[in-house]
């Protein structure tokens, strides 16, 4: 697959707009500021995201899934080591009863963290290239990084994706985590399209 110079910029411009977005919402929940990083753009086969999820550090990592479907198709991770996911949890629900399920509250509140994030992004791309994406109510769960890959790719045909990913932190508060979305290839040759198209009625405008 041809990706130019042009389609990674809209691409880390956007994940920037959309993770920007999110980071402001974010650390006015945790009253702290969130640090980026430049979101990093690849085009991998399945062997190689597995052994980019293998990279991730720990046995186990708790994340929030996002499928989406419509105009484009594919996955948004968002994922925290243990500790960070703990921390994050300690810092916004303050009171518990003895009596709730502290695995219910986890989910819980992780999913509505991820909720706000993978919206604020998968928004941006949607309103971007005014096109109508489908998503449900993000999930939580907790595995081994390399396993949440795998149990996406077996309902898809299709082993070639984008891994655009991005990490944020906030230092004052000892949390980190991930932004992690795979888009599938067919339809990422659309998003490439709407991508030139958009670039192409700029240039002709100068």
């Amino acid at each position: 697959m041809k990706i130019s110079e042009v389609h990674l910029d809209y691409l880390k411009e956007l994940m920037n707009m959309g993770v920007g977005r999110a980071a402001r919402v974010l650390g006015s929940l945790l009253n702290a500021p969130i640090e980026l990083k430049v979101p990093e753009i690849y085009i991998y086969t399945k062997a190689e995201i597995l052994k980019e999820f293998s990279a991730f550090p720990g046995d186990r990592i708790s994340s929030v899934l996002l499928p989406f479907d419509g105009a484009f198709t594919g996955l948004a991770f968002l994922l925290f080591p243990p500790q960070s996911a703990q921390h994050l949890i300690s810092l916004l629900v303050q009171e518990m009863d003895e009596d709730e399920d502290l695995d219910e509250i986890r989910a819980g509140t992780l999913s509505e963290i991820g909720n706000i994030v993978l919206n604020s992004i998968m928004g941006t791309f949607s309103n971007f290239f005014s096109s109508h994406i489908q998503y449900t109510v993000p999930s939580y769960t907790e595995s081994r990084p390399e396993e949440l890959f795998q149990h996406y790719t077996k309902a898809h045909k299709e082993y070639s994706f984008l891994l655009a990913r991005t990490r944020f932190t906030v230092s004052s508060l000892n949390i980190e985590g991930d932004i992690v979305i795979l888009m599938e290839v067919t339809p990422f040759q659309h998003l490439l399209k709407e991508i030139d198209a958009h670039y192409e009625s700029i240039v002709r405008k100068k």
